[in-house]
């Protein structure tokens, strides 16, 4: 296999791993981790609408919480449909 394959198939085993912890919605914290990223960069990809199946509610006294649902993740990050991990 060559360097992109083990990269990709590298990061499918790791979001297997994340959705198995997290099925419904990956945490903010996991996700960061796992595009190695800074949580504050994400909170504002996901403010700007970026990032597909991420999204942010604030509450009536302005606490904001970030959520991410795997599937359109996964479709978007990987280019493939559910039927083809």
């Amino acid at each position: 296999m060559g360097e992109m394959q083990n990269l990709i198939s590298t990061k499918k085993e790791e979001f297997n791993e994340l959705i198995k912890k997290h099925p419904r919605k990956i945490p903010l914290k996991e996700m960061a981790k796992f595009l190695e990223m800074k949580e504050e960069n994400l909170r504002v990809a996901i403010t700007q609408k970026t990032i597909p199946g991420a999204f942010h509610t604030v509450s009536e006294n302005g606490i904001k919480a970030f959520y991410i649902m795997p599937v359109p993740f996964m479709n978007w990050y990987f280019g493939v449909g559910v039927n083809n991990v």
